[in-house]
């Protein structure tokens, strides 16, 4: 009876593992697609930058769509599209759909 709960449990860790949202990216990662894309994002450094981001993520797990964070965003500037196309393949790609 021991091994058949054992089983059990290793067979529904490795399904949570295998259906797992993918993890998250470092800031580091997210401010070099910025730099690759170049998206123009103010801000004094980096952690600002990554601020700005993770800002989009808190909102996108909030139940925003990107058009609602830009709808509610009409004076920015810089170029949200690509914060929040940045924010979602490298910060928070759970969001994406």
């Amino acid at each position: 009876m021991r091994s058949v709960i054992t089983l059990v449990g290793v067979a529904a860790s490795a399904l949570l593992i295998a259906t797992a949202a993918p993890a998250r990216a470092d800031g580091a990662s997210y401010i070099q697609y910025l730099n690759d894309h170049n998206i123009f994002v103010p801000g004094i450094n980096d952690a600002v930058r990554i601020s700005r981001g993770s800002q989009v993520c808190v909102s996108l797990h909030n139940g925003m769509t990107p058009q609602q964070i830009i709808d509610a965003n009409p004076i920015v500037y810089f170029d949200l599209r690509g914060v929040i196309d940045a924010a979602q393949h490298e910060l928070c790609p759970d969001t994406l759909h």
